[in-house]
């Protein structure tokens, strides 16, 4: 079975690190706020990745142009 989890890699204490994504009780997820040692913490600085059975997936947007044929 495929499992999908969000991360967000920012600095701590300990340096950087993949923290899990904090979400809303809607299942939104909360921006900018991960989920450090238990404890929901706000970092502005790093960026989103997936994890795809134990594949990490940049999650920066990818952009391709294209021409009409």
């Amino acid at each position: 079975m495929a499992k999908l989890s969000i991360y967000k890699y920012v600095r701590t204490d300990k340096g950087w690190r993949y923290c899990k994504a904090a979400f809303h009780p809607n299942g939104k997820i909360k921006p900018n706020v991960v989920v450090v040692s238990g404890v929901e913490e706000k970092h502005t600085e790093g960026r989103y990745f997936l994890n795809f059975n134990n594949h990490w997936i940049d999650g920066k947007p990818s952009w391709s142009v294209r021409t009409p044929d």
